[in-house]
C-alpha cells in the first residue's frame, strides 16, 4: 500500500512505483496525450501467481481529510474491459475500453469510468489478461470538492463496524436492515432487484429454524411497515407471516447474491457477443476465401487465353509457310535457269 497526497493506493500485482501512473485533477475530459499518458507515468505490474488466482486489481482509497471524493476514472491501459467495485467491495459495472493504438501485437485501449455517485474508494479489477507482466500507461482521477462531513458521511471500509456499535448503544434498529432499505432507495432497477431478493429470501428462509419471540416479532413488523412506505413493490407485509430472523439478513449476504446474478448475467452477455464475433469472423474468412478463389480462376482464365493466342498464331504461320513454299521453289528456279 503506497500513499501519495490525498490517496493511498495498493494492487494485487508487484509493482516498483504504482503511483507513478495516477494524476489528480479536476477535468472530466482531460487529454489522452497531454493529461494521462507520459513516459515517465507508464509502469509495468508483474504476477507471480497463477492467473486464474490472482486477478490485477488496483484499490483507490481516499484519505477521510482530504476533502474529496472520485466521480470520473480514466484509465489507458492493456485491458480491453475493466470491472469496478464500491466502497465494501460491492460490483458497481463492467466498463469496456475502446482501442487507441496498435504496435507489434500490443493494444492499447482507452476506458472511462463514470460512477453514478461520488466515491471515496473503489478498486479496479483488469480482466482477460493473458500474460504476467500488465502495462498501465496512466490513470486520471476527476475529483470534486466535498466537504468533511460530506466525505466522513460516505463510506469507507471500517465505517460498518463504528455504525454496528453506535446503533447497539442507542437500541436502534440493527444496521443490516438499514442499509438493506438503504440498497433499495438507490437501487434503479427496482424489478432486477425484486427478483434478486425473492431468490435471497427463499435461501435465506430454508436456514432459518424456530420462531420469532413476540418482541422480535413487533419490531420487524414496524420494521416491515417502514419498508412498505417506502416502496410497497418489494416487500408486502401481509405476505409475510413468519418473517426470516433479521439477525441472519446481512448486508454481506444481499451483496454476495446481487453481485454473483450480476456476474452471471455479464458471462451471457459476454459469451453471446464473443459467439457473434466468431460469427462474423466465420463469415468474413469464407468472404476472403471466395474472393481469393475468383482471383484464381481469373488467373488461370487468363493464362488460358494467351495459351490459346499464341497457339492461334503459330498455326498462321505455319499455314502461311506451307502456302508460299511453291512459289518459292519456282522463284529459285527461274534464277537457277
Amino acid at each position: 500500500m503506497i500513499s501519495m497526497a490525498g490517496i493511498t493506493v495498493s494492487s494485487s500485482w508487484t509493482c516498483d512505483n504504482l503511483l507513478a501512473c495516477f494524476t489528480i485533477g479536476t477535468n472530466h475530459e482531460p487529454s489522452i496525450m497531454d493529461d494521462i499518458v507520459e513516459q515517465d507515468k507508464c509502469i509495468c505490474l508483474t504476477c507471480t501467481e497463477d492467473l486464474s488466482n490472482n486477478p490485477c486489481t488496483i484499490d483507490i482509497i481516499a484519505d477521510r481529510n482530504s476533502g474529496m471524493a472520485f466521480k470520473t476514472v480514466h484509465v489507458v491501459s492493456q485491458s480491453r474491459l475493466l470491472e469496478v467495485f464500491g466502497n465494501h467491495g460491492e460490483y458497481l459495472s463492467t466498463f469496456p475500453g475502446e482501442l487507441f493504438d496498435e504496435f507489434e501485437d500490443t493494444c492499447i485501449y482507452t476506458t472511462k469510468i463514470k460512477l453514478r455517485s461520488p466515491l471515496t474508494t473503489l478498486s479496479i479489477k483488469f480482466t482477460r489478461l493473458k500474460d504476467k507482466e500488465f502495462w498501465i500507461y496512466g490513470i486520471y482521477l476527476t475529483k470534486i470538492n466535498v466537504s468533511s462531513q460530506s466525505s466522513r458521511s460516505i463510506q469507507q471500509p471500517g465505517d460498518q463496524q463504528n455504525t454496528n456499535s453506535q446503533h447497539a448503544m442507542n437500541n436502534m434498529p440493527p444496521p443490516s436492515l438499514m442499509q438493506f432499505q438503504n440498497l433499495l432507495q438507490m437501487t434503479s432497477n427496482e424489478e432486477l432487484l425484486s427478483n434478486l431478493l425473492s431468490t435471497f429470501g427463499s435461501s435465506v428462509s430454508k436456514d432459518v429454524k424456530g420462531n420469532v419471540c413476540s418482541t422480535d416479532k413487533s419490531f420487524v413488523n414496524a420494521e416491515k411497515s417502514n419498508v412498505c412506505s417506502t416502496d410497497t413493490s418489494f416487500v408486502n407485509a401481509e405476505k409475510l407471516s413468519e418473517p426470516p430472523s433479521v439477525e441472519k439478513v446481512s448486508m454481506k449476504d444481499i451483496e454476495c447474491v446481487i453481485d454473483k446474478e450480476l456476474r452471471n448475467m455479464e458471462r451471457k452477455i459476454l459469451n453471446h457477443v464473443d459467439a457473434r464475433f466468431d460469427a462474423l469472423h466465420n463469415k468474413m474468412d469464407l468472404m476472403f476465401a471466395k474472393l481469393e478463389m475468383l482471383y484464381h480462376n481469373n488467373n488461370l482464365k487468363g493464362k488460358e487465353e494467351n495459351s490459346n493466342n499464341n497457339g492461334n498464331n503459330n498455326l498462321k504461320e505455319t499455314e502461311e509457310n506451307t502456302n508460299n513454299g511453291p512459289h518459292v521453289c519456282q522463284a529459285r528456279n527461274a534464277v537457277s535457269q
